[in-house]
């Protein structure tokens, strides 16, 4: 299978820059496929079933309306703008109809719980853009359970596994154990990896890329960071920087 998830930085949450183009929003997408980057994005699955683009699990950073994103229906969140500007938080499926192919996509799917059912919904909403466009689309996810599902429901969909040095998180030691050590990378059969830039040296990132996973760095926002992806990355996503 070819390895297109390594070939171009990867512009995070869309080329944005906290102004006029406001993180996950259409403006920031269609920046990113003008200037040619690959998108990555985030998704949360609300109380109507609907998947929105949006990276908080509240409204209130970046609308300053605070509504916790899991317990609203689209209707409850559609007339909060970004910023604001005149962005709105976008469907899932606008974002796909946007792009059409036009780049890749990198989907992460924020799933606290509910593996299965997020797995299986995510798969309903994603499918035919992905037969549409099969070197144009990847999940990637921290919750690894969600990984493990899809990966049953598709033996080639790319699947990263997002991962990362979790300190002073508030998180159960059991997820973090599964998240920092990779514990379903059997099962899973990831892609690629993608481990925090500031923990990419990691012995055992760096053993599993000479196994032959890739490593995806994220998130570069500086020089320096961008000179350490140079050296234990096969590729980033990136902000706040000129490529």
């Amino acid at each position: 299978m070819e390895k297109w998830w390594n070939h171009l930085p990867i512009a995070h949450r869309g080329l944005h820059n906290g102004q006029d183009l406001p993180e996950n929003s259409l403006a920031a997408f269609s920046k990113a496929i003008e200037m040619g980057y690959p998108i990555e994005l985030d998704v949360h699955l609300l109380k109507d079933g609907q998947w929105v683009v949006f990276h908080d699990i509240n409204t209130e950073r970046l609308t300053g309306e605070s509504k916790n994103i899991g317990e609203c229906h689209f209707q409850d969140i559609c007339h909060l703008t970004l910023f604001k500007t005149k962005e709105k938080i976008p469907l899932l499926m606008d974002v796909l109809n946007l792009v059409s192919g036009r780049v890749p996509i990198y989907l992460e799917v924020k799933a606290p719980n509910q593996a299965r059912i997020n797995a299986d919904r995510i798969w309903e909403e994603i499918k035919e853009y992905y037969y549409n466009y099969p070197k144009k689309l990847a999940i990637l996810s921290f919750n690894h359970l969600v990984l493990k599902e899809l990966r049953l429901l598709n033996e080639e969909l790319p699947l990263g596994m997002l991962t990362g040095v979790f300190k002073g998180e508030g998180m159960p030691w059991y997820k973090r154990f599964v998240i920092q050590y990779l514990s379903l990378i059997p099962v899973i059969k990831p892609q690629f990896i993608a481990e925090d830039i500031n923990s990419i040296h990691r012995p055992l990132i760096q053993l599993f890329r000479k196994k032959g996973y890739p490593v995806i760095g994220w998130t570069v926002r500086n020089n320096e960071e961008r000179h350490r992806a140079a050296s234990y990355c096969d590729n980033f996503i990136f902000e706040n920087i000129c490529i």
